[in-house]
């Protein structure tokens, strides 16, 4: 009987930086290609036939060219970086190509020095909870100003964000407000729904909030991103805004949610 069919949920995305496994051969490879129809997928013919992929991507480069990077697993024991390498020496499709092994189990991306984004812009990685922790560091510090300090640089990213954002959103950006929340979605702030409602408030329900990934000691609420919202919806509806935090993961509730209204004389 054929298994049925399991939805395809959104999810974190999963990136190699490094990767450990004490019992196995691991490869590291990266190969500038050519880019033109067919060569990814002549490439990925090419190295199936020797290695088991763990994670790979690809991103266009300067002169007609692309990058490939792939973590994979050896399907032969004896299997070695220049038997790959020369491999793809041969091949149409491959331009130039370097090959790593694990060490005593632990493989490292020795090509890349950090992450960019598509428009350009340099981003490092940074663990969830070790900047919870520093926030609730933070607050535990200087009390309640450490939550005005956390509110006002939210606020302050937020705004700054979006002014750069905005002109991507079309004409009325204030009507792609769910698009607006995705940019921050995909890029690790918590997946967040979105509801307008009829007074002119916007709610947002965010259920994986990354300022309460660990729990609090001191009860704090998510003052950061209830300044990120703040700041972003009131840069993407040319408004000055202000949001309450009504629930919190920090405090007990099942998820975080979030009240953004217009600032009374704004």
């Amino acid at each position: 009987m054929q298994e049925a069919a399991r939805p395809m949920n959104r999810r974190r995305r999963v990136v190699f930086p490094y990767y450990y496994s004490a019992h196995k051969k691991m490869f590291h490879v990266v190969a500038r290609i050519r880019d033109v129809p067919g060569a990814l997928a002549g490439l990925l013919t090419l190295l199936t036939t020797e290695v088991n992929l763990l994670g790979s991507t690809s991103y266009s480069i300067e002169g007609d060219s692309a990058i490939f990077s792939c973590f994979a697993e050896a399907l032969r024991k004896s299997e070695t970086p220049e038997e790959i390498q020369g491999l793809l020496a041969v091949s149409p499709w491959v331009l130039e190509s370097k090959v790593w092994e694990n060490k005593d189990g632990l493989l490292v991306d020795m090509f890349h020095t950090g992450v960019q984004v598509g428009s350009g812009e340099p981003y490092i990685m940074f663990p969830t909870a070790g900047m919870a922790d520093i926030f609730e560091k933070l607050v535990r510090t200087f009390g309640s100003g450490g939550e005005t300090i956390l509110y006002e640089m939210g606020h302050t990213f937020g705004r700054d964000r979006f002014e750069l954002f905005r002109p991507l959103l079309g004409p009325e950006p204030r009507t792609r407000v769910d698009d607006a929340a995705h940019i921050f979605e995909a890029l690790g702030y918590g997946g967040s729904d979105i509801t307008q409602n009829p007074d002119g408030s916007i709610r947002m329900v965010v259920d994986d909030c990354f300022e309460c990934t660990t729990p609090s000691e001191i009860g704090r609420s998510c003052a950061f991103r209830r300044g990120l919202a703040a700041g972003s919806f009131g840069a993407l509806l040319n408004q000055e805004t202000q949001c309450q935090e009504t629930k919190c993961r920090s405090k007990g509730d099942k998820f975080c949610e979030f009240i953004i209204t217009p600032r009374p004389n704004s």
